[in-house]
C-alpha cells in the first residue's frame, strides 16, 4: 500500500495526513470509551483504523528523520530505534500505572501519542520551513 502510495504523494504529504486520521481516531477512541459507549465492535474498528494509519506513518516518517543524515546514518538509525523503544516502554507504563479495569488509560495513551506524533511532526515541518 505504501509504495503504492509514493508513486503519488511525498513521504511528508503521507505522513500528514495519515497522523491528521490517527489523531481523529484516537480521539475518537478515547471519547467513546469515556463516554461508555464502547463495546467489542467499535473497538476492533476504530484501533484497526488506528493501527493501519500507524503501518503507513511509521515508515514514512523514519525516512523523514533519517533522510537529513548521510555520513552518520547507522547511529542516527540507532538512535531513532532506542527512542522508538523509549517511549513504547513509557506508553506502555502509563497504561499499566493508570490501569483501572477499563478501556479509557489505553485509549488515552492512544490519543496522546497520536496527538504529540502530529504535534512533533508540525514542529518539524515548520523549523524545515523557517530555518
Amino acid at each position: 500500500m505504501n509504495n503504492l502510495l509514493l508513486k503519488k504523494y511525498s513521504s511528508s504529504q503521507i505522513v500528514r495526513v495519515s497522523l491528521r486520521v490517527q489523531t481523529l481516531v484516537g480521539v475518537i477512541l478515547c471519547l467513546v470509551s469515556i463516554l461508555g459507549w464502547l463495546n467489542l465492535y467499535t473497538a476492533l474498528a476504530l484501533v484497526f483504523l488506528f493501527l493501519c494509519c500507524q503501518g503507513i506513518s511509521y515508515p514514512n516518517s523514519s525516512a523523514l528523520s533519517l533522510y537529513p543524515f548521510t555520513k552518520s546514518i547507522g547511529g542516527a538509525s540507532a538512535l531513532l530505534g532506542a527512542l522508538q523503544m523509549c517511549f513504547g516502554s513509557l506508553a506502555a507504563a502509563a497504561v499499566s500505572i493508570f490501569s483501572n479495569g477499563t478501556s479509557i488509560p489505553m485509549t488515552a495513551v492512544m490519543a496522546g501519542c497520536a496527538v504529540l506524533g502530529l504535534t512533533v511532526f508540525a514542529i518539524g515541518v515548520s523549523k524545515l520551513k523557517h530555518g
